[in-house]
C-alpha cells in the first residue's frame, strides 16, 4: 500500500462525472471525515455495492462524512460511465482519474477499495467495505461503517485495515 495508516492522504484534484467543469480537491474536504472509494463501474463487486453506497452517503452526509468515488479504470471513460450508469448517477461525486495517477499514488490494486480519513485528512482505515466476498453475498461485518462510526465518536478505529476483494484495477500505461 502506497498510503500509510496514520499519515495524511495525498492531495489530488480531479474532475467530476456529474459536474465536468468542476474540479474536486481533496484538501478542500478537510474538516470532514472523507471516504475515498476506488471503484470501476463495470466491476461486479462494485455493482453489488451501488445501492448500499447511496444509502451510506445519505445516512452519513448530515454527520459531516464526505464520500468520493474515484474511477481510475482504463476503460471507464466519462462517456462509458454515463452509458453504464444511465440515469442512476449516485448522489456523491464520481471523480475521473483517466491516467490512473491517483490510484497509483494510493497503491490501489482492486476495486472496490476504500480509504477513510479523519477530519484532519489522516488515513485511519483502508481496505474492504465489509466482509462480503465473491462467494459470500451478505456481510456480517461492515468495516466501513465501523471505521466511520469510531471517527465520529473521535475514537481509534479498532480494525484499521482489511484486504479488499473485487476486480483487478486496470490502469492506463503512464506516458
Amino acid at each position: 500500500m502506497a498510503v500509510a495508516l496514520g499519515q495524511p492522504l495525498p492531495d489530488f484534484e480531479l474532475p467530476s462525472l456529474q459536474e465536468p467543469e468542476r474540479r474536486f480537491r481533496l484538501i478542500d474536504e478537510r474538516g470532514k471525515i472523507v471516504v475515498v472509494l476506488f471503484w470501476a463501474a463495470t466491476c461486479p463487486m462494485v455493482r453489488r455495492y451501488n445501492r448500499y453506497l447511496e444509502g451510506f452517503a445519505d445516512s452519513y452526509r448530515s454527520q459531516g462524512v464526505r464520500p468520493l468515488a474515484v474511477d481510475s479504470h482504463l476503460w471507464d471513460t466519462p462517456e462509458r460511465l454515463r452509458f453504464t450508469l444511465g440515469r442512476r448517477l449516485p448522489r456523491f461525486p464520481i471523480l475521473i482519474d483517466r491516467d490512473g495517477a491517483v490510484a497509483r499514488q494510493f497503491g490501489v490494486e482492486v476495486t472496490p477499495t476504500v480509504y477513510v480519513a479523519d477530519r484532519n485528512g489522516v488515513l485511519r482505515y483502508w481496505g474492504a467495505i465489509d466482509d462480503m466476498s465473491l462467494e459470500k453475498h451478505w456481510p456480517d461485518v461492515n468495516y466501513l461503517e465501523e471505521a466511520v462510526d469510531a471517527l465520529l465518536l473521535e475514537q481509534e478505529v479498532a480494525d484499521p485495515s482489511n484486504p479488499p476483494v473485487g476486480c483487478e484495477l486496470e490502469l492506463a500505461v503512464p506516458a
